[in-house]
């Protein structure tokens, strides 16, 4: 085949090509499957631990601090809930409960976990950090992944809220209000009158291993690296496809 339908032919054969590169890029995100089947909820299932960590720098734990301290927390690479908030109704809670409180019996009202003495984790702007929504999906029936909470900290418990003792703090994914899904870590709170508003310190029980964590940021990251390289080799042989057939047209047009 030759003279402009040759060049098109080609042309087509090349957009298809791109197609099915930028469709195989995009399947190489990588995909957690969920614990539980979106819209149903079985036994609850505690998936791992959670980490309290520095807001601006989530390789670096928090072990300990005041009511005033900013922290947030991290969690295990490819934590997700069942499904994702706009397709399926999963929803994002946090919790603070005695430690004998087994977190995956917790049902959400409006400002956290129901129970007296249980509460949700509060965010520095003193909103409780329940009911939020996973990442959206393009499709039902995939697992909702899961944000880094912004800062949280203690300081809108008035004093003597939380009485001195170990509490599980930590994250769930819950559908109709039920838990299904949760990871959480183990802190001590102490009465301290000197400390500033809320009158406690606090302690990370048992320090987290981060070298086994790998939260929701750089997981992004590292999806977006995968799919930018993808891309980019696309890219490349486009180019390079490109410059053959100047170079082909080039040398048709000069005289023999």
């Amino acid at each position: 085949m030759r003279g402009p339908w040759a060049s098109r032919a080609r042309g087509s054969r090349t957009r298809r090509s791109v197609a099915v590169a930028l469709g195989a890029a995009w399947m190489a995100v990588p995909t957690v499957a969920g614990a539980q089947t979106p819209g149903q909820v079985g036994a609850p299932e505690r998936a791992g631990d959670v980490a309290v960590v520095e807001v601006t720098d989530l390789s670096r734990a928090l072990l300990e601090g005041g009511s005033a301290t900013e922290f947030t927390l991290r969690l295990p690479s490819g934590a997700s809930c069942p499904g994702d908030s706009a397709n399926d109704q999963w929803r994002v809670q946090s919790f603070v409960v005695p430690a004998a409180d087994d977190p995956g019996t917790l049902y959400y009202g409006s400002q956290g976990p129901d129970g007296v003495g249980r509460y949700a984790l509060y965010l520095v702007s003193t909103r409780p950090y329940v009911h939020m929504l996973t990442q959206q999906n393009d499709r039902a029936g995939q697992p909702g992944r899961i944000s880094v909470p912004p800062p949280l900290s203690f300081g809108v418990f008035p004093p003597g809220t939380l009485q001195p003792g170990r509490y599980r703090i930590g994250i769930a994914c819950t559908y109709l209000r039920k838990t299904a899904v949760y990871w959480d870590a183990e802190i001590d709170l102490a009465a301290a009158p000197g400390d500033a508003p809320a009158q406690l310190t606090w302690r990370v029980v048992d320090e987290p291993d981060l070298s086994r964590m790998t939260g929701s940021e750089e997981s992004q990251r590292r999806t977006a690296f995968i799919v930018g390289g993808v891309l980019a080799a696309v890219a490349a042989t486009l180019m390079a496809w490109q410059r053959h057939a100047r170079s082909r047209t080039l040398a048709s047009k000069e005289p023999s």
